[in-house]
């Protein structure tokens, strides 16, 4: 079972009170009440909402914020980008709210939607595609690019989640093949998702010392399913090296993760106690929860024990519902013409 991806991904460093500080800031008037700071400030609380078991109010928020882009769109298409981020939001709410059945069928509709085979479609869960197809081509070409990537990586998630990892694999050959002509994260993803599910590869590595980073991720998935060591660790770790050299990394401690996972695949377990500890004081330093959950699970270890590392206290629940409550009248009352896109 694949619990988490190895590809280098962008840290995900706010805390819940920061999280909650965005709607907080808008209610109180300290940010400036733009579409783009009220949207930003419903995205995160909606998150926050889920993570402390109000997916119904989460959802309900997100529907007032889908009718609040609709109204921004009567006076500007190009609202279309706050709705359909709405949309796909609904999805990982659905997943937090522990019906990932329901998410599955419409992160199918979204991909099926932003990858054009829909052009006729007039609506998605409330919103208005026939007034949004006046926006701008970079608008529509940005939602659409945003809908199909964190669709096809969303549902990759949720078929393994449940456990289906055929159509899982199925799936992840699809996003590779659409996307091996445009590269991106999309066809990392989906090539570390092959690598990972795909238990009838052959066992070689994608060649004697990995140049790239999905290389690095495919010799590690390959060590895994083989239950040999494809590379010595000395030689993995020089080709890490290199590889850092020569790559931009989206978080410089992502080489930590592959270097645990590596040596876990290795049956090396001095290799992988010291190289988790490096990552727990790593993310710690920087504030970096959600990778150091990634390095414990490929450790074989509970995501858990990162949560005495990074204590993050929860809301008061009457606070959190009083704020909930105001920011939603924030959300009904919007009808400003629309900020520059960012």
């Amino acid at each position: 079972m694949i619990n988490e991806t190895l590809i280098d991904t962008p840290p995900q460093l706010w805390r819940t009170s920061e999280l909650v500080d965005n709607a907080r800031r808008y209610v109180d008037g300290a940010d400036e009440r733009t579409p783009d700071r009220l949207f930003l400030a419903l995205n995160t609380l909606t998150l926050v909402l889920a993570r402390t078991g109000r997916a119904a109010q989460a959802s309900e928020l997100l529907d007032r914020g889908i009718l609040a882009a609709d109204r921004l769109m009567r006076e500007d298409a190009d609202a279309i980008r706050f709705a359909v981020e709405c949309v796909i939001n609904h999805a990982d709410l659905l997943r937090y709210s522990g019906q990932p059945r329901p998410a599955i069928a419409l992160l199918r509709e979204v991909h099926e939607l932003s990858s054009g085979r829909q052009p006729g479609r007039e609506e998605i869960l409330g919103v208005d595609l026939v007034r949004g197809r006046d926006a701008s081509p970079a608008v529509i070409g940005g939602a659409m690019f945003m809908l199909r990537l964190r669709s096809r990586i969303s549902l990759l998630k949720t078929l393994v989640a449940v456990g289906d990892e055929a159509e899982a694999l199925v799936s992840a050959r699809s996003a590779a093949e659409d996307s091996r002509d445009g590269g991106g994260p999309l066809l990392d993803a989906a090539l570390d998702y092959v690598a990972a599910l795909d238990h009838d590869a052959p066992a070689a590595a994608p060649g004697p010392h990995p140049a790239t980073a999905v290389e690095v991720c495919q010799l590690i998935r390959a060590q895994a399913r083989t239950g040999r060591q494809i590379l010595p660790v000395e030689e993995f770790d020089a080709s890490v090296d290199r590889v850092v050299e020569g790559t931009t990394m989206h978080n410089p401690r992502t080489p930590i993760l592959w270097r645990v996972a590596h040596a876990r695949a290795a049956g090396l377990d001095r290799h992988v106690e010291q190289h988790v500890a490096s990552m727990g004081d790593a993310c710690v330093a920087a504030g970096d929860k959600r990778l150091h959950e990634r390095a414990l699970l490929f450790a074989g270890r509970e995501a858990g024990e990162a949560r005495a590392l990074f204590p993050d206290p929860r809301p008061d629940p009457g606070e959190l519902d009083a704020l909930a409550r105001a920011f939603a009248r924030c959300v009904d009352q919007l009808d400003a013409p629309l900020a520059p896109a960012v």
